[in-house]
């Protein structure tokens, strides 16, 4: 908790998509799998009485493209991910940081479970309408997969999107989305906040501090203060 309060804007704006791409690239592996199962699963009805198990599918994905086949999707998966999760990130710092100043509430001290709350679906609906386009393109290219009609790029997708139905088609499923992603934003950040506040006995600071112990200690007459402020959870 210390060390994420620590940094500043721009190091938590490239933080969150750095660590989406670490966690994106490792499962991708099993989106693709999961993609493959649903179209299994949307077949005739024959077809679907027959048991699709999991280990099949990985073996025809890899008989169709080695193992790179496995990693298929991966860039508009982190197109769609690494925008939004830097977005995400930094709209919690902005609005934490306004909300702070508003309210007049010292860094050191935790932001009301309400403030949090909004915070979390005011940031994520602002991630998810600049990056919808981007879901719009992915969903399209993962329905190519299902039908087995692989072979569209990212801007023949968007293209054909703007001719049937033109920029208002670039952000279709916007409410839906939000809908969806909003409230699991709102109910992580407040129930983080409530367990950090329970874990510090009450308080952030004693919790945040307590991380950088050796540093206060070296700089305790000089740069307390300054560490203090730095160190000051941000929601």
């Amino acid at each position: 908790a210390g060390a994420f309060s620590a940094m500043t804007l721009v190091q938590q704006v490239l933080s969150g998509p750095a660590a989406a791409t670490v966690t994106s690239v490792l499962l991708q592996p099993f989106d693709v799998l999961k993609t493959r199962v649903i179209a299994a699963l949307n077949t005739s009805p024959a077809q679907q009485q027959q048991r699709v198990r999991l280990w099949d599918v990985a073996k025809a994905v890899y008989r169709e493209g080695g193992t790179r086949a496995l990693w298929r999707g991966t860039v508009p998966t982190l197109l769609r991910i690494v925008p939004g999760s830097g977005l995400y990130f930094g709209s919690v710092r902005v609005f934490s940081d306004a909300s702070r100043s508003l309210l007049s509430i010292a860094p050191s001290s935790p932001l009301p479970v309400s403030v949090t709350a909004v915070t979390g679906f005011a940031s994520r609906t602002i991630a998810a309408a600049l990056t919808m386009p981007l879901i719009v393109i992915k969903t399209r290219l993962e329905n190519e997969s299902r039908r087995g009609t692989e072979g569209s790029s990212m801007r023949e997708v968007a293209r054909q999107v703007l001719r049937e139905r033109g920029w208002r088609g670039m952000v279709a499923g916007l409410v839906p989305t939000v809908l969806r992603d909003a409230p699991y934003s709102v109910i992580t950040l407040a129930s983080y906040s409530v367990l950090l506040r329970h874990l510090s006995g009450g308080s952030y600071s004693s919790l945040a501090l307590a991380s950088s112990h050796n540093h206060r200690t070296t700089n305790a007459v000089k740069g307390g203060d300054r560490w203090r402020r730095r160190l000051a959870p941000t929601i």
